[in-house]
């Protein structure tokens, strides 16, 4: 079964994935990179757990619990983005704001929908998944990311944002190459397969976005503020999806 229509397939390809429009070199540049390569670093990035499933399989149960619990992650994730507009009068920012929910959004078929079509062809009802406990700490995420997303100042917004399309580009490269070493196939993989190129595009928007901001010491505070409080968040998140997937030892290797 495919998972992904011709046309869908299509838009992905023909899509261009956005660059920096500030390409001079300067030392907002610099900073911005620099905080892009901690991310990089940060145990959120490379957790265990993802490091260790990229080479690993779970069992079917296993799997309920972890694209269960990423469901519970992800489903919101548009809604909190578009209530960040109404922290700027800034077009700038409301344009990348716009355009990362777009593809999120606007094509055949929404990257929720493609997730949950996902799941049901690796054998999780949508049943299964309205009817599964999510852990604390995946509602805490969303809790917290739907207060940072819609409350000032806009520069903490950006900055958990940024972390958070950084981050992605690098989790979804290693649970497609978990699942691709699961056995399957390109099709069944297509969200995550989507997502790898998708997100290094969402990460230059905020790039263009928060960069005419970040020239002082308070805007670039707020900035860390949002990247670090996402980043423990979603270390928090992992740690205990390895709980309950009883891999506790993969967290003291």
């Amino acid at each position: 079964m495919s998972l992904a229509s011709t046309a869908e397939n299509n838009a992905i390809a023909d899509s261009p994935t956005r660059t920096r429009i500030y390409s001079e070199t300067s030392d907002t540049t610099k900073y911005i990179d620099d905080i892009y390569k901690e991310i990089l670093r940060s145990c959120a990035v490379e957790h265990p757990f993802l490091n260790w499933f990229a080479n690993n399989k779970l069992s079917k149960d296993q799997e309920k619990i972890l694209f269960s619990e990423c469901y519970y992650w992800f489903r919101h994730i548009p809604f909190y983005i578009s209530s960040m507009a109404q922290l700027t009068r800034d077009t700038k920012i409301l344009k990348e704001i716009s355009l990362n929910v777009y593809d999120e959004v606007g094509g055949e078929r929404s990257h929720a929908e493609l997730y949950m079509k996902f799941i049901n062809t690796i054998g999780i009802s949508k049943r299964e998944v309205q009817r599964y406990h999510p852990t604390a700490q995946v509602l805490e995420l969303n809790g917290r990311m739907e207060k940072i997303y819609s409350r000032p100042p806009i520069e903490k917004a950006l900055g958990a944002m940024f972390f958070d399309e950084t981050m992605s580009g690098i989790m979804v490269s290693k649970i497609n190459e978990g699942l691709k070493n699961a056995g399957y196939s390109k099709d069944i993989r297509f969200f995550w397969e989507m997502h790898i190129n998708v997100e290094n595009g969402h990460s230059n928007s905020i790039f263009n976005a928060i960069y005419p901001y970040l020239k002082n010491d308070a805007s670039q505070d707020a900035f860390e503020d949002g990247v670090q409080e996402l980043s423990r968040l979603v270390e928090l998140f992992w740690d205990a999806v390895v709980r309950k997937l009883n891999l506790h030892h993969i967290l003291h290797t």
